[in-house]
């Protein structure tokens, strides 16, 4: 989180303060440690922004978690438990739910973009900062 470069842009106060502390301490931290992860080339990419003074040995490892086996009746137990959802297609997000993530632009383009209510979109993942009644204000 902290190599993000959204902190950057959304607290730019908080990052001055990390920025001011970052010779000093965090940036020894990387640059000495065998290796920092990073689950995407798009994660380590926007890391290298967030510090004008960044070294360390990039590793990317994507996560790896296998898929759980296809259940035959799973689609009908989530459908008879949400049956509002029967015959429409579904986007789902998956994740946390935070200003980070831009759910809240997602339910905008999701409100223009959708023609008729043969469409649905789903979020689904926990609220971290209290943010869940914002967005159900939104839709």
């Amino acid at each position: 989180g902290m190599l993000d470069p959204w902190f950057k842009e959304t607290f730019p106060l908080k990052h001055l303060k990390k920025w001011l502390y970052w010779p000093w301490a965090e940036y020894r931290v990387l640059r000495n440690a065998a290796a920092v992860i990073f689950t995407s080339e798009e994660e380590r990419s926007q890391a290298r922004k967030s510090f004008w003074l960044y070294r360390c040995r990039e590793k990317v490892s994507p996560l790896g978690v296998e898929a759980p086996p296809i259940s035959s009746n799973a689609k009908s137990e989530f459908l008879s438990r949400y049956p509002q959802l029967q015959n429409t297609r579904i986007f789902l997000f998956l994740g946390r739910l935070h200003p980070k993530k831009g759910c809240d632009m997602l339910l905008e383009a999701f409100a223009q973009m959708r023609s008729n209510d043969s469409i649905s979109l789903i979020l689904a993942g926990p609220d971290q900062v209290g943010w869940e009644s914002d967005l159900r204000r939104q839709v």
